[in-house]
């Protein structure tokens, strides 16, 4: 299934599956937007995983944003989201965001949950946009960095 949206910036967005042949561009985009980021074997192994969401945007036939969420059972574990940083400030993750969250209810999914650094303030306006609400704290969570990540929850469905 293929989810296309009109961005801020009137490009229009399609928000789909990912594929093998998109992983130069996730692995670009993960290099742009993370102090550590991920090797390409564990962006692939997460393709690979029979209960990740894996999902990209595309603009103009580019791939300009992913997100990568784990289900088990009736939890979902938001890993990842990320947009390159030409393509932010556009609406990318929002649409990437809007479509996990459909993805997670298709899958019976009760609720989503996900760490973001405290510092990343347009991350967690987005989150906050979307219902998110915090839930804790991660001392030290990002070890590169000793930064702390606030951890957030969105119930999809009542508990």
């Amino acid at each position: 299934m293929s989810t296309t949206k009109t961005t801020t910036n009137s490009s229009p967005a399609c928000v789909r599956e990912v594929r093998p042949s998109d992983m130069d561009a996730v692995q670009r985009i993960e290099n742009d937007c993370f102090p550590v980021a991920w090797s390409r074997a564990s962006l692939v192994q997460g393709m690979r995983q029979e209960k990740a969401i894996f999902l990209v945007a595309e603009i103009d036939r580019t791939v300009v944003g992913y997100a990568l969420t784990w289900v088990v059972l009736d939890e979902a574990h938001l890993l990842k989201i990320a947009v390159d940083p030409g393509y932010q400030e556009r609406g990318v993750g929002k649409l990437l965001l809007e479509r996990t969250i459909e993805d997670t209810l298709a899958r019976d999914g009760r609720l989503i949950y996900l760490e973001v650094r405290e510092a990343n303030a347009p991350a967690l306006a987005l989150y906050d946009g979307f219902g998110f609400r915090p839930i804790g704290v991660r001392r030290e969570y990002y070890p590169e960095t000793k930064e702390d990540a606030t951890v957030m929850i969105k119930y999809l469905k009542a508990p």
